[in-house]
């Protein structure tokens, strides 16, 4: 669920971020349309904005459809009608660093369930190999016997007890049952520490290297980047630019907002991973 509704956020940011783009190629593309009918532009220019403009479109439907999809799991997991859409409004705020990664391990190892599971089939085993070791003491078993006539003796009173004598047995074979059942699941308990190990590694790899990314980042970069549009735009209504260099500038602004879009869901991603893997709410 964390996983998809960040999912739903993110991509409602690059839909917005797709429609605000739409809406101002639009607008650009009017004013040239309007413009060739006087000769002010010439046609290739309104053609080659209209196939900017389609490829913006392509783009903000597949966004919307993967929003239905994710829109269609939450409501699934929330239990909301059909006809439910669900805005997410905020995320935890950023954590910039990891808890140490020996804390996360003795985290995922004491919190997992299944090595819960796999910790009780040992203690159940050895539990079961206890049982099998004292079967193999004899059980002595005693009793009353009271006869009034069918005996040698009227209203004859006796003591009777038995006993097994396992000479050559003694539950051997139980036991060995036990004791081989005793180290599988011990072995288990081996493969499974290591693969919760293996997990968490997994996912701390993913998370640095995500920080490793944010943290690369100069001072300063969204700043610049959020007025390349707006500037370009600018630039070539007045004809400072022409339409390839304007066309490199819509693109290279809408990668870099993508760029950041993707860098924070794959940040948050990674971060319910860590949380997954090893059980434990760190962020």
């Amino acid at each position: 669920m964390y996983s998809t509704y960040g999912n739903l956020y993110y991509d409602l940011q690059a839909l917005r971020l797709f429609e605000d783009e739409l809406a101002r190629q639009q607008r650009l593309l009017e004013s040239y349309r309007i413009a060739l009918q006087s000769g002010g532009v010439a046609p290739y220019e309104v053609t080659r904005l209209e196939v900017a403009l389609r490829d913006l479109q392509a783009n903000e439907a597949n966004y919307r459809t993967q929003i239905a999809d994710e829109q269609a799991t939450l409501r699934v997991l929330l239990r909301q009608p059909a006809q439910t859409f669900i805005l997410p409004s905020e995320l935890p705020t950023l954590q910039r660093t990891a808890p140490p990664l020996a804390t996360a391990l003795d985290s995922a190892q004491a919190h997992r369930p299944d090595i819960a599971i796999t910790q009780e089939q040992i203690n159940n085993a050895q539990r079961s190999l206890t049982l099998e070791k004292a079967r193999r003491t004899p059980d002595l078993t005693t009793g009353l016997l009271f006869e009034k006539y069918g005996n040698a003796y009227v209203n004859f009173l006796g003591f009777q007890a038995s006993m097994d004598l396992p000479v050559h047995n003694r539950n051997q074979g139980a036991i060995r049952s036990a004791e081989t059942n005793l180290k599988a699941v011990t072995s288990g308990l081996d493969n499974q520490q290591v693969v919760v190990q293996s997990d968490v590694l997994n996912a701390y790899d993913k998370l640095n290297t995500y920080y490793a990314q944010l943290n690369e980042r100069p001072d300063g970069y969204l700043d610049r980047i959020r007025n390349i549009s707006v500037e370009a735009t600018k630039a070539y209504n007045a004809r400072m630019i022409g339409l390839l260099d304007y066309l490199d500038k819509i693109k290279t602004y809408q990668q870099a907002q993508l760029n950041n879009i993707d860098l924070m869901n794959n940040l948050f991603q990674s971060q319910q991973l860590v949380n997954y893997v090893t059980n434990t709410k760190f962020f």
